[in-house]
């Protein structure tokens, strides 16, 4: 009854297709049984144009990639939500001033500039 309800306006697609095979596509949307998927085998086909194993493989294919896309998506979400991370860095930066060598010239003579007045 199931692949009856499912493919009663599509008989022409699936007719030629085993029971069993006809009865894997039931859980395909339409969107899906137009698509052309690649086979293992470099060619590409439409799921009504498979075997019941290539059939069977694309739904496995189909299932680990949903499966992934929701795992991808929840860790995107969880990124989402996450606070954002602050570093603090603190750098001390030494300026020499313009009359450094000048300074030193005169510390080294023993002369005291700083304080001279």
């Amino acid at each position: 009854m199931k692949v009856f309800d499912r493919f009663k306006k599509k008989t022409k697609h699936v007719s030629h297709l085993p029971f069993g095979a006809m009865v894997i596509l039931t859980s395909f949307t339409d969107e899906e049984l137009e698509h052309e998927y690649e086979l293992p085998s470099g060619e590409t086909k439409k799921p009504t144009e498979m075997s019941r194993r290539e059939i069977e493989e694309l739904k496995r294919q189909l299932k680990a990639t949903e499966s992934d896309n929701r795992k991808l998506a929840q860790t995107l979400t969880e990124e989402r939500n996450k606070p954002p991370e602050v570093k603090y860095e603190t750098r001390t930066e030494y300026v020499k001033p313009d009359d450094y060598d000048e300074l030193r010239s005169y510390q080294i003579l023993g002369i005291d500039v700083l304080f001279s007045g």
